[in-house]
Parts: structure tokens; C-alpha cells; sequence
């Protein structure tokens, strides 16, 4: 192995780079990060969005159940009275051969 002194090596760069490239580089690499930086700030605004937006349709299916008009026992014995025997007779056939009944 050679014997090496870094001593006489000086403070010399030991290869040519081209004028402004450590200057551009820096602003390639600053714009790469401000447009990633860009990206993560939309996607985290669309996730936000998309918990809100959320948000709202479960509030909105849970009031839609909650204030829904229900049927009283008053109604629904007016529709009663209103229907036919022979109708009344096919609506029992059809609730009484429901297999989930």
C-alpha cells in the first residue's frame, strides 16, 4: 500500500465543477422540496375535507332517523279500516308465509 499525507495534500479540490452548479443545485433540490411540500399540504387538506364531508353524512343519516316521521297506531289503523277484507287476506298469506317471520 502507498503511503499517503494528507498533509501535502492542501486545501486544493482535486477536480473541476461547473461555475454555479452547487447554486443550482440548491435551488433544484429547494424547489423539489417546496413542490413536495405543496403535495403533502393538498392531500392532507383533501383528507380533511373527506372527514368532514364524513362527518356530515353521519350526522345527517343519524338525524334523518331520528326526525323521520313514524306512523302512529292512528294511522295505521285508519289504513286498515280503509282496505278490504279480500286485500286484508292476502297481506296475512304473504306476512305468515314470510320464513323470516
Amino acid at each position: 500500500m502507498k503511503n499517503f499525507d494528507l498533509a501535502s495534500v492542501g486545501k486544493e479540490i482535486p477536480y473541476d465543477i461547473p461555475n454555479g452548479f452547487l447554486s443550482e443545485s440548491s435551488a433544484k433540490i429547494l424547489g423539489r422540496i417546496s413542490s413536495y411540500e405543496k403535495k403533502r399540504m393538498m392531500r392532507r387538506r383533501r383528507v380533511v375535507v373527506m372527514y368532514y364531508a364524513a362527518a356530515v353524512l353521519a350526522i345527517g343519516i343519524v338525524a334523518g332517523i331520528a326526525f323521520y316521521p313514524q306512523k302512529s297506531n292512528q294511522q295505521i289503523d285508519y289504513v286498515l279500516k280503509h282496505v278490504s277484507d279480500n286485500d286484508l287476506q292476502k297481506l296475512e298469506k304473504t306476512v305468515t308465509s314470510d320464513p323470516f317471520y
